[in-house]
């Protein structure tokens, strides 16, 4: 009874999140009219804002023909769905190969819209209650684990030795199945809960520590990372950005790395998307940020006048309004027109005539700060946020400059981009230089800074004082 009543949980738990998951994509079909360059910024930002959906895709006659990730894209369905299945496991969100997706598929008037999911989301749904429980997820011809694994058949146990039941959703394509073991061997039972008593009355914190270990890491990959972030294992790295035409230190490029004590660095585009899809990517800037100032504070006399620290923001920062005083708290005391914060967004992430974005743009600006634009070039309707928005920098993206010549198209492409934010009067940033050439040709160019591997990868705040720093102030 107590199996049929966690499978029968664990149904229900899983059909809760797709019903909220279908309610934001009748949401998407309201919002769509069959352009995607007109509604694909739109779809963006439903995408952001609401739980659990990474993006929403359109279909029209059998192939996806938008996305919120990527806006027009001509794609078979068939490539995600097979057998008129309306659920789906893929690498996503669709079209990109970012992270393991579920994808749900409805039907609305003559559309079909497809959202794309994160398996992590389903992680604490697959969880046991014990080391002996484990639940899997069966959709299509594939089984998701509660640690985000993807395999084409269940593990075999021993059937004398364990139980299986399978519980089928009655409203979406999925059933779950429940795994458990009969018996428990002599470990297992020495981690019983009066046995763990024991252990950490009698035997010390050595060996309760120990054992805490062993079972108490969290299974959610969102708990370990929200356990991360208060643990201050969420680590800001600096790049340093450079004058163009002097070549000396104007200021740095906050990166977050997650340093794990059990796996090492663990890369941004491992945790990033987790962060903004758990709702977590807010606490954590947040606590970058004073990281950062801790870091800074005490180096004002090595710091440049006007120094720019550039911190990378989500849309959900921004809309949630909090942005204002968590800036206005960081530049709290600093001396007068030591730091400037520099608040990034990705271009992706802006939306075209969001009156509240530009209202927080102009209140940061009114405390000193400056808006940046990231990733400039890769997004939709590029050449319309200049005139939507009020933008200090422009961010130019590395992608023009990998293959840059003399004379050749990405060449006359960074020109372009230049001329236009001079005649606006904003910065540019040129991202990725690593060479030489690079450098010579962006002096003839004349953008306002670089960030890049030729001056340096990100390093600890320790490591950019003594690099920079130091030097900058004419102490090394």
């Amino acid at each position: 009874m107590d199996d049929e009543l966690a499978l029968d949980s664990a149904v229900l738990r899983i059909d809760q999140m797709l019903d909220t998951v279908t309610g934001s994509m009748t949401k998407a079909a309201e919002l769509f009219n069959g352009v995607c360059n007109v509604t694909g910024p739109a779809l963006s930002q439903l995408a952001t804002l609401t739980p659990y959906s990474r993006s929403f895709s359109v279909v029209d006659n059998q192939t996806i023909v938008c996305t919120s990730a990527s806006g027009n894209t001509y794609l078979p369905v068939e490539n995600y769905f097979q057998n008129g299945k309306s659920l789906s496991l893929s690498y996503g969100p669709i079209p990109l190969k970012v992270t393991m997706t579920v994808n749900l598929k409805r039907t609305y008037g003559p559309y079909e819209l497809i959202a794309s999911i994160p398996t992590f989301y389903f992680n604490n749904d697959l969880a046991g209650r014990s080391q002996t429980e484990n639940f899997y997820i069966n959709i299509g011809s594939e089984y998701l684990d509660s640690q985000g694994k993807v395999s084409a058949r269940l593990p075999q146990l021993n059937a004398s030795e364990s139980r299986e039941k399978t519980a089928q959703s009655s409203r979406y394509d999925y059933s779950v199945i429940y795994h458990t073991l009969d018996q428990r061997n002599c470990l297992q039972q020495l981690l019983s809960e009066m046995t763990l008593f024991l252990l950490f009355l009698f035997a010390g914190p050595a060996i309760g520590f120990g054992v805490w270990r062993i079972i108490g890491k969290p299974k959610s990959l969102r708990t370990k990372f929200e356990m991360a972030i208060e643990k201050g294992e969420i680590q800001p790295y600096f790049q340093p950005q450079m004058s163009t035409q002097t070549e000396q230190l104007v200021g740095c490029e906050v990166l977050a790395r997650w340093i794990s004590p059990d796996d090492g660095i663990i890369p941004p585009n491992q945790f990033i998307p987790l962060a903004e899809e758990s709702g977590l990517i807010v606490p954590m800037t947040r606590q970058l940020m004073a990281q950062v100032k801790r870091w800074l504070l005490p180096l004002q006399s090595s710091l440049p006048d006007g120094f720019h620290v550039s911190i990378n923001f989500s849309s959900q920062h921004i809309l949630s309004g909090e942005i204002i005083d968590d800036c206005r708290l960081f530049l709290k005391d600093f001396k007068a027109n030591k730091v400037r914060l520099v608040v990034e967004i990705t271009e992706s992430e802006l939306l075209n005539d969001n009156k509240q974005i530009n209202e927080t743009f102009s209140r940061l600006q009114e405390l000193g700060i400056l808006i940046a634009i990231d990733d400039f070039g890769t997004g939709y309707s590029n050449l319309s946020y200049l005139e939507d928005y009020t933008l200090d920098i422009l961010k130019i993206d590395r992608k023009f400059i990998n293959r840059i010549t003399p004379e050749n198209a990405h060449m006359h492409l960074i020109a372009s981009i230049i001329d236009i934010s001079n005649k606006m009067a904003m910065k540019t940033v040129v991202e990725g230089v690593e060479t030489e050439m690079q450098i010579e040709i962006m002096k003839t160019l004349k953008p306002s800074w670089l960030q890049g591997f030729y001056y340096g990868k990100p390093v600890t705040g320790k490591e950019f004082y003594s690099l920079w720093l130091k030097r900058s102030n004419g102490s090394a």
